[in-house]
């Protein structure tokens, strides 16, 4: 038998009770996280905090990684849920206005705790979690892709679009991350939006207004032949 996995859960919560029980413990780990750091925090204090006792908590979670890994987790559902939100409210509306949606889905998701998001980011690796970031990140890169894709009647070509929305989501991801942890207190979160979204807008204006590529698109009878339905839809 190989050596016990103490990274994740020790047990999955099926009835409604259960899954109230580690909703407040994990609620409860992302507080005292917060509260003390990693390094500081104790099993004993966020049973404490969440209202269980200690025998309850190791029910579910064997160790104080297992719960650091289950609330990244829990924040990456949280993160591709508001994202989602965001960018379906968004679908109609400019570029900008897409960008600037998708932006503060991701800063929402980052920046209410500045302190729990860099104890989290910090133990990532130490709680077996760099897949589940690794997930978000091709996740959300999916979604700019169909965005890219419906914006653009797909003229650019699959690896054209493919590669914008992962320069995309890397870069907004990048700069969330970089707003909430690094942004000098010289500097207003709202000139840090306003240059993100004015940059990442001009990016996607500019990818969207490229040359078509014939290969990435299938074209119809009538643009194969030169007729009027081979005029390239235009980008909203």
């Amino acid at each position: 038998m190989g050596p016990r996995n103490t990274t994740r859960p020790r047990k999955i919560p099926r009835q409604r009770r259960a899954q109230a029980t580690v909703d407040a413990i994990l609620t409860a780990t992302a507080y005292v996280l917060s509260e003390r750091g990693y390094a500081r925090a104790t099993t004993n204090r966020i049973a404490l905090v969440a209202g269980v006792n200690i025998g309850t908590l190791y029910r579910y979670f064997p160790s104080k990684d297992a719960l650091v890994g289950a609330l990244v987790d829990r924040t990456a559902e949280q993160a591709l849920a508001v994202l989602d939100r965001a960018l379906a409210a968004a679908a109609e509306q400019p570029v900008r206005e897409v960008v600037r949606a998708l932006f503060a889905a991701l800063v929402e998701a980052h920046a209410p705790d500045a302190r729990l998001h860099r104890e989290l980011v910090e133990q990532v690796a130490r709680s077996g979690r760099l897949s589940v970031l690794r997930a978000l990140e091709a996740k959300i890169a999916e979604r700019l892709l169909a965005f890219l894709r419906a914006r653009g009647g797909g003229r650019r070509g699959e690896h054209q679009d493919a590669a914008a929305a992962f320069v995309i989501a890397h870069a907004v991801e990048a700069l969330a991350h970089a707003g909430s942890l690094l942004r000098p207190a010289s500097l207003a979160e709202d000139d840090v939006r306003e240059a993100t979204i004015a940059m990442v807008a001009q990016f996607i204006e500019a990818h969207l207004a490229g040359p078509a590529s014939d290969g990435g698109r299938r074209l119809s009878p009538g643009a194969a032949a030169g007729g009027a339905g081979g005029a390239p839809r235009r980008s909203r």
